[in-house]
């Protein structure tokens, strides 16, 4: 670290931003050399409209990139939409083509952001109140007015990153309704890893929740809110909200908690929401028990299972004046089933014989093929294989386990004539 080195960095550096400035793309190797090098010492040089220089010459590159790292790192004052505009010449982040975390899909945009994400963190890190231009808390505070609604998704992934509290849940939760996508959800995945927020994020979304309407002009806020609620599951606090919403809040807010419950992807379902949706399962209207059964779907139940849910699962599926559909869909998710009553066995045997563009026929038949049937039950399913084709029958056989050896010499008889006995491996 000799002063002649200095220089030469420096005049390096001077000399890439002049061909920069003309558009002449010459020495790139030496210029990212000089770029590394003054960004590892943090050099106080006058370099910012070279630096600029080298971040507009297009499509961010490596050297592009670094360039916008050494602004942050030698603690250069810079507004960040100026960098934004020399880089992209359009705003860095839109409410499409964004990741689950609210980042650029597109690879270039990505890592371009990331290396101003750099630069922000390392100006705020090493000398947060020096400048005159945008203050990252500023921009999140919108004290100074940002053109580019990424600017303040990168602002919240700063603060987060600094860990130095001035990031709150206060200030945080109005980004919740920000309505570009990018922004909003970068404020939930900063939600979902602050567990200490929790009593102010229950008060949100209680008031989120009882304030969702019907009808499809709503679609994309209950939408919003579903997959806010999903991320933060992993929060008893929001754990229990769910659980009280899904159990007695009104029709439309039912249903997002039980689709934020599907959509969580839990290790482990909490018992409270095994017992909440158990009770209001056979109360339900139509569409909160079609939500409770998808949700019920996904979920991983405990290795001892849960009598009482199945049980509602059950009582949803005898239920004669709802759609087939919820019915069939409500034995899938409950079984293998221990006992079937003969008017679902009737039914079941009816949806069999169902058209097959219907949906019904092939479920039905693996719903009979893993119940727990009595020995009259299983001698009644023998004329059905005679209509079953190859897709179905094998679905079928497991129906006939541990039956009485007349019943086992009646069933080679009639799979001997069955149209679907092709379908049947050897080991079944």
């Amino acid at each position: 670290d000799l002063p002649s080195a200095r220089e030469a960095v420096v005049f390096a550096h001077r000399r890439g931003g002049i061909f920069a400035s003309l558009g002449i793309r010459r020495d790139r190797e030496l210029q990212l050399v000089a770029q590394h090098v003054m960004s590892l010492w943090k050099h106080p040089v006058e370099s910012r409209a070279n630096n600029e220089c080298h971040i507009g010459m297009g499509e961010p590159s490596l050297l592009e990139r670094v360039a916008m790292e050494t602004v942050g790192r030698c603690g250069e004052d810079f507004e960040v939409d100026r960098i934004i505009s020399i880089a992209f010449k359009k705003p860095l982040s839109t409410t499409e083509d964004t990741d689950e975390f609210g980042a650029p899909v597109d690879p270039a945009k990505r890592v371009a952001e990331h290396a101003l994400i750099y630069a922000m963190y390392e100006r705020e890190r090493n000398a947060p109140a020096m400048f005159q231009g945008q203050r990252t808390l500023d921009i999140l505070t919108d004290r100074v007015k940002s053109n580019f609604g990424g600017t303040q998704r990168m602002a919240l992934v700063v603060l987060d990153q600094l860990d130095d509290g001035r990031l709150t849940a206060a200030r945080v939760l109005p980004f919740l309704k920000h309505p570009d996508v990018s922004v909003s959800r970068t404020a939930a995945w900063v939600i979902g890893h602050h567990p200490e927020w929790g009593p102010d994020l229950v008060e949100h979304f209680r008031e989120a929740l009882a304030a969702v309407e019907p009808g499809a002009g709503s679609e994309a806020e209950r939408e919003r809110l579903t997959e806010q609620l999903a991320r933060l599951a992993q929060s008893e606090a929001i754990q229990q909200l769910l659980a009280e919403t899904a159990g007695s809040g009104a029709e439309t807010a039912q249903v997002v908690a039980l689709r934020a419950m599907q959509q969580s992807g839990l290790a482990a379902t909490p018992s409270v929401w095994l017992d909440r949706v158990s009770a209001m399962l056979p109360q339900a209207s139509e569409p909160g028990q079609l939500a409770a059964v998808d949700a019920i779907a996904q979920w991983r139940m405990p290795k001892e299972g849960h009598a009482e849910l199945k049980a509602a699962l059950v009582t949803v599926a005898g239920n004669k004046d709802s759609a087939d559909t919820l019915r069939l869909k409500a034995l899938q998710v409950a079984s293998p089933l221990d006992a079937v009553d003969i008017a679902l066995l009737q039914t079941l045997v009816t949806w069999t014989q169902a058209d097959p563009e219907l949906g019904l026929r092939r479920e039905a038949v693996q719903v009979l093929g893993l119940a727990k049937l009595q020995p009259a039950q299983q001698a009644s399913l023998l004329p059905l294989l005679g209509e079953l084709g190859p897709l179905e029958l094998p679905l079928l056989l497991p129906a006939f386990r541990d039956g009485e050896v007349a019943l086992g010499s009646q069933l080679v008889e009639r799979l001997a004539d069955a149209p679907g006995v092709k379908g049947i491996r050897v080991d079944q």
